[in-house]
């Protein structure tokens, strides 16, 4: 004779852990966009082109990156800029051990193209493509990055384009 079944109650199960870095003493800055088109080719190129493990730079990912440092969005939009140079100054002032800001931006940025028709004719006035307005944009960061911090950090800047026409790879230019 079969026993009847009986109505058993899920085991609770310990949630699952994670590790922390114990010692934080990261030495650069990375400055990119939040796109998650580029996320997994911007992580290996910080670790294997500029040798930067997880935990060893503080990623900063607003949407179009450092697009908010521009002196353009300084004018037209002044909290985009405030907010973003404070989160800068706070991460230099709380790790003393960065010596390094990385800067991305990436081609096909929808940060960029929301930006160009919000504001409008304005947006592209000093430059006639996007590209070449968001190189432009890195070459200003330079003066602004270093202007937010009395520290000497270096500032690498970088430009992230497609590499084949099914945009489905990308390569990183230093600018």
């Amino acid at each position: 004779m079969e026993q009847p079944k009986t109505a058993t109650t899920p085991k609770a199960t310990e949630p699952k852990t994670y590790p922390v870095l114990q010692s934080a003493n990261p030495t650069a800055l990375a400055l990119y966009c939040g796109d998650p088109r580029f996320q997994e080719a911007i992580e290996q190129f910080l670790e294997e082109e500029l040798g930067l493990k997880k935990g060893q730079y503080v990623p900063l990912v607003p949407p179009g990156g450092a697009a908010s440092l521009s002196e353009q969005l300084k004018r037209s939009l002044p909290k985009e800029f405030k907010f973003l140079s404070e989160a800068v100054q706070f991460y230099l002032k709380q790790f003393e051990s960065i010596s390094e800001v990385v800067v991305i931006n990436h081609e096909d940025c929808r940060k960029y193209q929301a930006l160009q028709k919000s504001l409008g004719s304005i947006f592209l006035r000093i430059s006639e493509a996007m590209t070449d307005l968001q190189r432009q944009d890195l070459a200003e960061m330079l003066q602004t990055i270093l202007g937010l911090t009395s520290r000497n950090v270096g500032v690498s800047r970088y430009y992230a384009k497609f590499s084949n026409p099914e945009k489905t790879q990308i390569i990183f230019e230093k600018q």
